[in-house]
C-alpha cells in the first residue's frame, strides 16, 4: 500500500485501496466519490464484504463456509447506519490530500509499526474526530471457493484476531485491546449461553416430549406454572419460546443477507449471478448452526491473540512476528 501511494499522481483527487478479490462497480466507486463530496466531515469511505456462493454450485458447500458467512452476518450489524465506527480495509476511499495529511497520520502509522490497516484507519479517523461512512449499495461481493477448509477458516480467524493486537500507538492500542477484550468476555457469554445451541437444546427437549410425555405440550399443560428455576413456568413452554424466538432469528438472519444479495445484483445489473441454488431450509440450518460455532471460535481466537506475538498466515510458513 505504501508502495502504491508513492505511485499517485500528484493531480490526484481521491486513493482507493481494494482487495482484489471484491467485486467493484462504477455505481459503487461513484457513490463512494459522492460520499466524500456531500459531507466534508467524512475521512473515509468504505464498503462491505459479501460472500456468496456460486449459483452453479457443483458439490455442497463445506461446513466451514457457512461459520464464514456467519462472521459476515455479525458485520452486517453495522449496515443499518450510514455513519459506522468500524470500517473494511478491503475497499477504502480517501481524498489523497488528507492521506498524504501528517496531522492524520496515515501513512506515518503504516510506516511506523501496526499491521492491520483496518484498526489503524478507525483510529486515525477517531483521533481526528472525523467520520467513516459506507454508502447503501457499496457491499461487494466476494465468491468462496467450493473446498473452503475449516483449517484455513480458523487461520484467517485468528488473523483477523492476532492484527487487532497490533497497533502503531498507545491511542490504537488501547483501543484495539479494548476490541479483543470485548470479544474474548462475548466468548464466555456465547459458551454458556449461545442462543443457537439452546435453541438446539430446546428442540431436543421438545422431541423428548412429544415420544415420552406428549401431555406436556397440551394446551392446559403449557399454562400450567411451574417451578423451573427462578421462573415460574412450564419446562415445555420456555422450549417452544425459544424455538419460536430461533424461527424469528433464522427469518431475520436470511432476510438480511438475501437483501444484501439483491443489492449486489442490482447496483451489478446481474441478477441471480450472487443468488445460490442451496435448498431454504438447508442454507438457514446450516447458516444458524454455523454462526453458533463462529461465534465460539472467534472469542477463542481473541483470548489466544492476548497470549501471542506470532502467527502462520495463510497457511504458509510465514511467521509475522510483532512486540506486544
Amino acid at each position: 500500500m505504501l508502495k502504491g501511494v508513492t505511485l499517485i499522481h500528484k493531480d490526484s483527487d481521491y486513493v482507493s485501496f481494494l482487495d482484489d478479490n471484491a467485486q467493484m462497480s462504477s455505481t459503487i466507486l461513484s457513490d463512494l466519490v459522492y460520499t466524500l463530496e456531500a459531507d466534508a466531515e467524512v475521512l473515509i469511505a468504505s464498503g462491505w464484504p459479501n460472500d456468496f456462493f456460486s449459483p452453479d454450485l457443483e458439490f455442497m458447500p463445506t461446513f466451514a463456509s457457512f461459520m464464514l458467512l456467519g462472521y459476515r452476518c455479525l458485520s452486517h450489524l453495522s449496515m443499518g447506519t450510514l455513519y459506522p465506527t468500524v470500517l473494511w480495509a478491503g475497499c477504502m476511499l480517501l481524498r489523497r490530500s488528507e492521506l498524504m495529511d501528517p496531522t492524520i497520520g496515515v501513512l506515518e502509522a503504516w510506516k511506523a509499526s501496526g499491521y492491520s490497516d483496518d484498526m489503524i484507519m478507525i483510529g486515525r479517523a477517531r483521533k481526528a474526530g472525523r467520520k467513516i461512512a459506507i454508502p447503501p449499495t457499496a457491499s461487494l461481493p466476494s465468491r468462496i471457493e467450493q473446498d473452503y477448509s475449516m483449517q484455513r477458516h480458523v487461520n484467517y480467524i485468528r488473523r483477523q484476531m492476532f492484527i487487532c493486537g497490533t497497533y502503531h500507538d498507545t491511542y490504537d492500542r488501547l483501543n484495539n485491546l479494548f476490541l479483543l477484550t470485548l470479544v474474548s468476555m462475548v466468548f464466555v457469554v456465547f459458551v454458556c449461553f449461545n442462543f443457537q445451541f439452546l435453541a438446539l437444546y430446546s428442540l431436543g427437549g421438545v422431541l423428548f416430549a412429544l415420544v415420552n410425555e406428549p401431555h406436556t405440550l397440551l394446551p392446559s399443560a403449557l399454562m400450567q406454572p411451574h417451578q423451573c428455576g427462578q421462573l415460574q413456568a412450564s419446562p415445555a413452554a420456555l422450549y417452544l419460546a425459544v424455538l419460536a424466538a430461533a424461527v424469528l432469528w433464522v427469518y431475520a438472519e436470511m432476510s438480511c443477507y438475501r437483501s444484501v444479495i439483491l443489492v449486489c445484483e442490482h447496483v451489478a445489473g446481474r441478477p441471480k449471478v450472487y443468488s445460490n441454488t442451496i435448498g431454504s431450509l438447508r442454507f438457514a440450518a446450516l447458516l444458524f448452526l454455523g454462526l453458533a460455532a463462529q461465534c465460539s471460535l472467534q472469542g477463542v481466537a481473541a483470548a489466544i491473540a492476548f497470549f501471542t506475538n506470532s502467527i502462520v498466515w495463510s497457511g504458509e510458513c510465514l511467521l509475522c512476528v510483532f512486540p506486544k
